[in-house]
């Protein structure tokens, strides 16, 4: 790859290239691994992105504390992982994979309908523990063979437009995979439980940061929680609930106010526990919502 940077390992029973380069919103790295022996290897990743992985030659398995899969030759696979290790193990024998990583919010600012191909998954905030979800790995099509040539033989030009020589073929690879793994996985019916699963892990979400008294964060912060656009996720969830989202989180708040109220927290006092910065604001959503002011929420709790 003429465009690449590039660093070599060795010992007596094995071989390892990197060629790698950095287009800041997609990162593309290619591996050849020669070995006499098995090899386990440890890689670290540092940001919640997708990656992407296809296996020219020989064979490779993607592991993780969940799950492992194993990558063979003109098959493919795609993951996202957050801060910790991935172990890549190979046997005797010469493998060599093409990847690339791309940013996730640049990824989902482009991809309207949502990542439907991306299932959602657990976050955890212990850096220890790790969260992975590895795709079931399918066949590489004849087209996205072509993108992956055009990928590795570019030539090598000036930065700018070195970068973006890069993604053309990477955004047709994404496309790509959008079509490919959905049919793979039950096409419409799959589309279907995707969204279904989104909008549910969404409210689910929801509900419990308020009752852990926690901010609701805006949609957006929502959908990116998620890996998915904030008008798939309000789609989704008027498609599962029949109300849209902004209303749910109205309502739940709205609800927890009134609770907080019931037990003689002042006013002003759950308008900021939650969110509201503007007292007003919050007690014309009340009103609107129950019908009386904040200050007279215990009336509705009259015979």
């Amino acid at each position: 790859m003429a465009y690449t940077q590039k660093l070599c390992w060795n010992a007596p029973l094995w071989w390892i290239a990197l060629q790698w380069h950095d287009a800041k919103h997609a990162y593309i790295y290619c591996i050849e691994i020669h070995t006499k022996s098995e090899l386990n290897i440890a890689l670290k990743c540092f940001c919640d992105d997708m990656h992407w992985l296809y296996m020219l030659k020989g064979e490779i398995s993607i592991s993780d504390k969940q799950n492992r899969q194993t990558l063979g030759e003109e098959l493919h696979t795609q993951y996202v992982t957050l801060t910790d290790k991935t172990n890549l193990s190979v046997q005797c024998g010469r493998h060599l994979l093409i990847g690339f990583t791309v940013a996730k919010d640049w990824l989902t600012r482009y991809m309207t309908d949502g990542l439907d191909f991306l299932l959602p998954y657990p976050r955890t905030n212990d850096e220890t523990s790790g969260v992975y979800n590895i795709r079931q790995p399918v066949a590489t099509t004849p087209a996205m063979q072509a993108e992956i040539l055009s990928l590795i033989t570019l030539p090598r030009s000036a930065r700018l437009a070195q970068d973006s020589a890069t993604y053309q073929p990477i955004s047709q690879l994404i496309e790509l995979e959008c079509a490919g793994y959905l049919p793979a996985e039950g096409s419409t019916a799959a589309t279907a439980n995707r969204c279904m699963a989104v909008a549910e892990a969404a409210q689910i979400y929801i509900i419990n940061t308020i009752k852990q008294g926690g901010h609701i964060p805006p949609i957006s912060e929502i959908a990116n929680h998620f890996h998915v656009h904030p008008d798939y996720l309000s789609r989704c969830h008027r498609l599962r609930y029949g109300m849209g989202l902004k209303s749910f989180i109205q309502e739940k708040l709205m609800q927890k106010a009134y609770s907080l109220l019931l037990n003689g927290e002042k006013v002003s006092d759950v308008a900021f526990k939650l969110g509201y910065w503007d007292i007003s604001a919050f007690g014309r959503g009340f009103k609107k919502f129950y019908g009386v002011s904040p200050s007279k929420a215990d009336r509705l709790n009259d015979p």
